[in-house]
């Protein structure tokens, strides 16, 4: 007796509908899950759907890194990308990847690879107000302008001397955001990419004087009234009792 073709069908919708969530037209799907505290103080997972304009922030707990940005009198996390909207739906990642520094280069990445196969630990900045078509059209337009665009090493080098331009009268001459660089830094590239979304005003915080930890906590520069506080994120759902990370099968 031949199986009817509807039920392996059915199976499959069934499957990504418990697995991941409801499915959109998009095909946006759950990636992971970020930490949410209920009302008893139970640390609950909840599954985490990739929106346009969402910040994430990296941390591959590298000693030299630390080093290098305790340097420039700053501190973890040390990465930071942008989701996007891809031009046939579903979301990706605007980042800078590479095995190291001198050959990382700026990529369009798969989301739903990326986050599971980072060595380290990950936090999510959700944006607050949903990205417009014209907003994520605006967005999407300028992450795939950028990309195979090289690190900005040369640059970066500057932010642990007395030229940086984040503090001072180098700041007041110098910080600033451009859109259209040739080389790129990655939380440069964050604060350009929402600045072209319309989620920020270019006098909001200049891009060439913002690190990853000032997307994060808010301390040199206020995104709350943009983007919800920082979420750890994790590869499976987990639930926390008595102090005790549980995982949820």
């Amino acid at each position: 007796m031949r199986t009817p073709w509807c039920l392996p069908a059915g199976f499959l919708l069934l499957f990504f509908g418990v697995a991941h969530g409801q499915a959109t037209k998009s095909t946006i799907i759950s990636v992971g899950f970020l930490d949410s505290r209920e009302a008893n103080g139970n640390l609950v997972a909840v599954g985490y759907t990739p929106q346009p304009g969402d910040i994430i922030l990296f941390d591959a707990h590298n000693r030299l890194h630390h080093a290098f940005y305790k340097m420039a009198n700053t501190s973890a996390p040390t990465h930071s990308a942008i989701v996007i909207a891809k031009p046939g739906g579903g979301t990706a990642l605007l980042d800078i990847v590479g095995p190291f520094p001198p050959l990382a280069k700026v990529e369009v990445v798969n989301v739903e690879t990326r986050l599971p196969n980072y060595k380290g630990s990950i936090m999510v900045r959700r944006i607050k107000q949903p990205l417009t078509p014209e907003q994520n059209q605006r967005l999407t337009d300028f992450a795939y302008a950028q990309n195979g665009k090289r690190f900005a090493l040369g640059r970066i080098i500057l932010q642990v001397t007395p030229f940086c331009p984040r503090n001072g009268l180098r700041h007041t001459l110098f910080a600033r955001t451009e859109l259209d660089r040739s080389r790129w830094f990655c939380s440069e590239l964050v604060i350009a990419a929402c600045t072209v979304g319309g989620v920020l005003d270019s006098a909001t915080c200049p891009a060439n004087a913002t690190y990853p930890r000032d997307l994060a906590y808010d301390e040199r520069f206020d995104f709350s009234p943009y983007f919800y506080p920082p979420t750890p994120w994790a590869n499976e759902a987990i639930v926390v009792k008595n102090e005790k990370r549980v995982a949820v099968e």
